[in-house]
């Protein structure tokens, strides 16, 4: 069940990461997680973390490797696993940014407008259920070109390709990956200098 890219969904409707992600920061956490299920009754999964007394030594802002750490701007995230997108949204929050989410591409399109471009970043799934990331990223920086731009799959390099997304060309970031992976990422891509600039 926690094994990346193992799903019971139709083919389009999802990848099986958000198990996966979670069991990884329960892990990092030092905690365990473990599921139960009976027929008719469906799963049951409980975690257990370990208790703390005092702020955890540990519980430090996520640095990038410049050691800036967080941000202040706008990223727009589009996930449709709920699971994903819910940790990757609080992790970016707990360290200063202004996060928007949305399950597919019509949705982000409409709270892109709906703040008036006001997003520095879109991290975006490459398969949505409605339209690829990469179609995503093209509508939305012909209308906002100071956009930065940062994939996100779980896919495979021959898969990715297919959507027109190559990995070396582009911000690319492979799922499964941590909040500090996310946040190094996006801070690199918001740093990163433009052909412009």
């Amino acid at each position: 069940m926690f094994d990346p890219f193992f799903t019971t969904k139709e083919p389009g409707k999802g990848t099986g990461l958000g198990h996966s992600v979670v069991h990884g920061i329960i892990t990092q956490c030092n905690g365990p997680i473990a599921v139960e299920s009976r027929p008719s009754e469906g799963p049951s999964f409980r975690i257990m973390l370990p208790a703390v007394s005092a702020k955890s030594k540990t519980d430090t802002a996520i640095s990038s490797p410049g050691g800036k750490s967080g941000g202040s701007e706008t990223v727009l995230i589009v996930e449709d696993e709920a699971a994903v997108r819910a940790i990757a949204s609080y992790s970016l929050q707990k360290i200063g940014y202004r996060v928007l989410t949305a399950s597919d591409a019509d949705e982000a399109l409409r709270i892109a407008e709906s703040v008036g471009g006001q997003v520095n970043l879109l991290a975006t799934d490459v398969v949505l259920p409605d339209r690829s990331g990469r179609d995503l990223a093209v509508e939305l920086l012909s209308r906002f070109p100071g956009l930065r731009v940062l994939f996100l799959s779980g896919y495979t390099d021959d898969e990715v390709l297919k959507y027109g997304i190559e990995q070396s060309a582009v911000a690319f970031l492979q799922k499964p990956y941590t909040p500090e992976m996310l946040a190094q990422k996006i801070r690199g891509v918001l740093d990163a200098k433009g052909p412009d600039e």
